[in-house]
C-alpha cells in the first residue's frame, strides 16, 4: 500500500484532533510528516510530560509503548538463543513469582505474557488457565523485564540501549521508572 503525503497529513491532523503529542508517518525510508503538538499540563496525559529536548521537542513517557520495545527485545534475545517464548516463567523469576497455585503457575510461558494470555490478574491471581483468553494486563507483561535482564544479566536500559536503542540512532530515549 502506497501512501500519499496528502493522505499521511490528512491522518496527522487526525492525531492532533485526537490530542495527539506527535505523529510521523514514514514509508520506504522517507519522512512523509512529522508534527508536534502542545500538551496541556493537566489530567493524566500531563503527567506523561518528562522535560524537553535542548531543541524544544517533548519528551515523554511513552506507557504501552514499552511494551512493543520489551517484545522486540524478547525476540532478539531468543534469536541468541537466551530464552525461548516456550520456557516456562518460573524458570526465569523462580517459583511463586504469581499468586497462583504451583501447577497453575508452572503452565505460564513467556509466550503466554507476550501474547498477554497468562490467565492472571493484574495481582497476579489465577483466574483462568494459561492461553485460554486474552486480557490486557501491563502488570503481568511487565514480568518480561526481569526475565530479559536475568536471561542477559543485564540491566533492562544498558541491554535496550545496546540491543536496539543505539542501533536504530535512537536519541532522547531511556527507561523511566514507575511503580505498576
Amino acid at each position: 500500500m502506497t501512501v500519499t503525503s496528502e493522505t499521511a497529513e490528512r491522518a496527522a491532523l487526525y492525531a492532533g484532533s485526537q490530542q495527539s503529542s506527535a505523529v510521523a508517518v514514514w514509508q520506504r525510508g522517507e519522512l512523509l510528516v512529522d508534527k508536534h503538538w502542545p500538551v496541556a499540563g493537566d489530567g493524566a496525559y500531563g503527567a506523561m510530560q518528562l522535560g524537553e529536548t535542548d531543541d524544544g521537542e517533548p519528551l515523554e513517557d511513552v506507557a504501552s509503548i514499552q511494551k512493543s520495545i520489551v517484545s522486540v527485545l524478547v525476540g532478539m534475545a531468543v534469536r541468541q538463543e537466551l530464552l525461548t517464548v516456550t520456557d516456562p516463567v518460573h524458570l526465569w523469576l523462580g517459583k511463586g513469582w504469581s499468586q497462583a497455585s504451583a501447577a497453575q503457575e508452572q503452565s505460564i510461558t513467556l509466550h503466554h505474557l507476550l501474547s498477554m494470555t497468562s490467565g492472571l490478574s493484574t495481582e497476579l491471581t489465577f483466574e483462568v488457565p494459561a492461553g485460554s483468553r486474552w486480557a490486557y494486563n501491563t502488570n503481568v507483561y511487565s514480568r518480561l523485564v526481569p526475565v530479559l535482564e536475568r536471561a542477559s544479566g543485564t540491566d533492562i536500559g544498558p541491554l535496550s540501549q545496546t540491543w536496539l536503542i543505539g542501533p536504530a540512532g535512537m536519541t532522547h530515549t531511556s527507561w523511566y521508572e514507575r511503580a505498576f
